[in-house]
């Protein structure tokens, strides 16, 4: 099972009978939007607001696997491009500190303090607020923009039949969501054997290779940014709900303890 940013989740799986994969999904309509692709069919089976959705083609479904390859980012761009984004993103309308509530409406009050003043901090070291408002073109754009909109029949580019709602935002935070989705992950607990292997980094980028063009500051803003949202958006998988308002966020209050207070710089882990 996987959770968009937006509440909608999927299950896939492969009947052994008829030979092709198939997705469940689970989500208001407020949640979703249909990518039209005629690779899908829907087939009413449930009673509930579940969806199923068969491919009409045979071959082993992989779906929400990561790394893909990086190539598949343009072809999901096209496909985006097709898509109605009535709303410009929430971050445009309401600021950057609107989104924790947002992803996590049940973020501990602590964390949800301390990500504030982390907006913060990314705006006096980094200038988010002008970087965010920044921009020559919107697009169709999505928080999970990544392996977790895509998937592999007999090795090939699917989109998958349903995506998360979709709102206009800045072009240039296309490319750097897919970077972050289908490569990024961290932080990792400090004594894990994966932090010793890592010669104690706590992020991990993979085989990522990023151009010159991405190698300075308001770029680097914008993805410790988005780091954040994407903690947020797992934790609100997650349910890490809490009772009293004095427990952490744990993932997300590390997350910014290393960037802020440590200055521990993940993206400069690329250059």
């Amino acid at each position: 099972m996987f959770r968009f940013s937006t509440g909608l989740s999927v299950m896939e799986g492969n009947d052994e009978d008829t030979g092709c994969g198939y997705l469940i999904y689970e989500g208001k309509s407020s949640q979703k939007i249909t990518t039209h692709s005629p690779l899908w069919s829907p087939k009413n089976i449930f009673d509930d607001d579940r969806r199923f959705w068969v491919l009409n083609e045979p071959g082993i479904l992989k779906a929400i696997q990561k790394p893909l390859p990086d190539s598949f980012f343009d072809l999901l761009a096209d496909d985006l491009d097709k898509l109605p984004a009535p709303d410009l993103h929430p971050t445009l309308l309401n600021g950057p500190k609107s989104e924790a509530k947002r992803l996590f409406p049940q973020i501990p009050a602590p964390s949800q303090k301390r990500y504030i003043k982390f907006i913060d901090f990314l705006e006096e070291h980094f200038g988010l607020t002008q970087n965010l408002a920044t921009f020559t073109k919107v697009c169709p754009f999505s928080e999970d923009i990544g392996p977790c909109m895509v998937g592999l029949l007999n090795g090939q580019y699917v989109p998958l039949p349903e995506w998360p709602i979709l709102y206009d935002a800045p072009l240039e935070w296309r490319r750097l969501t897919w970077l972050l989705n289908n490569h990024f992950s961290g932080p990792y607990d400090a004594d894990t054997e994966a932090v010793k292997s890592m010669g104690g980094k706590r992020f991990h980028w993979g085989s990522l290779k990023i151009d010159a063009s991405l190698k300075n500051k308001s770029t680097e803003g914008l993805i410790y940014f988005f780091i954040a949202k994407l903690i947020l958006t797992y934790q609100a998988w997650m349910k890490e709900e809490t009772s009293t308002s004095d427990e952490r966020s744990t993932a997300l209050d590390d997350f910014i303890e290393l960037v802020q207070d440590q200055g521990i710089r993940p993206w400069q882990y690329l250059y």
